[in-house]
């Protein structure tokens, strides 16, 4: 598709489909060809839709463009509780979702069995929610999209796995509603699929009693279970376990990747990820096979191994001498991971050799792009950015409200107080304006919202909020530096300062550190 050859890929992808329809190709195959498409790179997008353009009557394409649709819903929503998401990212979701729908829903009249086609309708209303009874699943009423999707295949694990995951506590169901499901499965299916399922179970209660309700333990005894009926839940045994021991944790990922070998070409390691991104900087023996395995995860579609790749050779250069840093992260951006904006403007300021108003360009850019991180600097250093890129006054709520709607904590608590107080509200087309007064409802709820967002870090020891504190200053210099430089019009890098100057900037700071080590000592002997 990169290479615009539409015609082989609709060639390709639909004749795999008539191979499916007609018994000569399992779902698994069928899934992995279509799985490049749930990518959620944005350059993806614009690719299916001319190859859409080009064959509008393709189920291939459409299928696609449905799958790609849902990856970028799911990305808006991010992955925090949904209490948690950001305006903004709840628009994103639900605009994605209906265009999702919409297209997967066009795409069933355009082949003989679309059961891909049902089971993204699945996912669609997974996303929403389960709105089935215990009675519903021992009635056998189930929505539409699970029954046409078992016209198509009855024998479909793909769509079984699918109810099951939605029937998971945190989306509405319970383990009542997943022990009746696959109770119910008995007669229809035979008992190899059968203990997959119930794999599958054990690993959904694994992951409510962990991310939901604390219970790591109770979660490591979960997932064993489940790796009893299939060794692919090592991975997740591997994340759960790094929270309780964390040496243990990177042995077993070792040993498992070691294990797996090139078969990691084509699976994932789910949250392991984690795992394995900490590992890179602790292991040096470890840190080549994963930063292979995240380059062909990279390749392979998956959003988040771009900064993962970039922090890796920000650390450790040697693992690619031939590709520096900033071009996964400057593809990370372009892409859409907004998230490593902040690891992308702290490589710009710290190691960049660019000019300084280029900096700052490529700060505000990301910021444009919808890094929260970036978009506090922009506006905490408003004044420089609006003298080297005449912006109107105004930008600097924008970037304020940019930044709080993605979460960041500063800004939530900052625009949340000024819109309580009625010095800023919300005009009619969303944006954010000067005011002196009482603030109107919708600005004050809005306000309310955005402060109850922040994580408090009230329970944290008095001394670990001091040294905070006294780490943030110490990044506010530094920030502060770049900004000058950046809006002062200087044509030329400023040269490095010795290693005796860098020392002086800083000397405060481990004088502080110093200081309470010391008195914590005294109050500990």
């Amino acid at each position: 598709m990169r290479e615009i050859r539409y015609v082989e890929l609709e060639n390709h992808l639909n004749g795999l489909q008539k191979e499916f329809e007609q018994g000569k190709l399992n779902e698994n195959d069928l899934q992995q060809a279509f799985s490049a498409f749930e990518s959620q790179f944005k350059t993806v997008g614009p690719m299916i839709a001319e190859w859409v353009e080009r064959f509008p009557r393709s189920y291939a394409a459409r299928l696609a463009q449905a799958k790609w649709f849902l990856a970028q819903g799911l990305l808006y929503r991010g992955g925090a509780t949904f209490d948690r998401v950001s305006i903004r990212g709840r628009r994103g979701l639900q605009y994605f979702l209906e265009l999702a729908r919409g297209a997967a829903t066009e795409s069933l009249t355009m082949t003989e069995k679309p059961l891909l086609s049902w089971i993204l309708l699945g996912e669609v209303y997974h996303v929403q929610g389960n709105r089935l009874t215990v009675q519903n699943i021992q009635q056998s009423q189930f929505p539409e999209w699970y029954v046409q999707g078992h016209i198509c295949h009855p024998q479909s694990m793909l769509l079984r796995t699918r109810m099951l995951h939605t029937l998971r506590k945190e989306w509405g169901g319970s383990r009542d509603h997943m022990f009746h499901y696959i109770e119910g499965q008995r007669d229809q299916i035979p008992e190899q699929h059968l203990n997959q399922l119930w794999g599958e179970f054990h690993a959904n209660l694994a992951h409510h009693l962990f991310h939901f309700q604390d219970q790591t333990e109770e979660a490591l005894k979960a997932i064993d279970q489940a790796i009893s009926y299939h060794s692919r839940f090592y991975y997740s045994k591997v994340f759960y376990l790094w929270f309780e021991q964390e040496e243990q944790a990177m042995l077993l990922l070792e040993e498992r990747m070691n294990h797996d070998g090139m078969l990691l070409r084509h699976q994932t390691i789910g949250k392991a990820s984690y795992v394995a991104e900490e590992a890179m900087s602790r292991n040096p023996a470890m840190s080549k096979m994963i930063f292979q395995y995240m380059v062909w995860r990279a390749e392979d579609g998956d959003l988040e191994a771009l900064p993962v790749l970039g922090k890796a050779l920000l650390d450790q250069p040697s693992l690619d001498p031939e590709t520096p840093a900033y071009f996964w992260l400057e593809r990370a951006i372009a892409e859409g991971a907004v998230q490593s904006g902040q690891l992308y403007a702290e490589y710009l300021r710290d190691q960049s050799k660019e000019l300084p108003r280029e900096k700052l360009r490529k700060v505000l850019l990301t910021a444009d792009q919808g890094s929260d991180f970036c978009a506090y600097l922009v506006y905490r250093y408003f004044r420089w950015y609006q003298k080297a890129f005449q912006l109107s006054p105004l930008k600097r709520y924008h970037y304020l409200h940019l930044a709080a709607d993605g979460g960041n904590e500063k800004a939530c608590l900052r625009l949340g107080n000024m819109l309580k107080a009625g010095r800023l509200v919300l005009d009619a087309q969303g944006q954010l304006v000067p005011h002196y007064g009482k603030p109107d409802q919708e600005s004050q709820e809005y306000g309310v919202y955005l402060l109850q967002r922040p994580q408090s870090s009230s329970d944290s020891p008095w001394y670990i909020r001091l040294l905070n504190s006294a780490i943030e200053k110490t990044e506010s210099l530094s920030w502060w530096a770049l900004h000058q430089e950046g809006a002062s019009g200087k044509t030329e890098e400023p040269a490095t300062p010795g290693g005796w100057r860098k020392w002086l900037r800083y000397w405060w700071v481990f004088f502080l550190v110093f200081s309470l080590l010391r008195l914590l000592g005294n109050l500990l002997s």
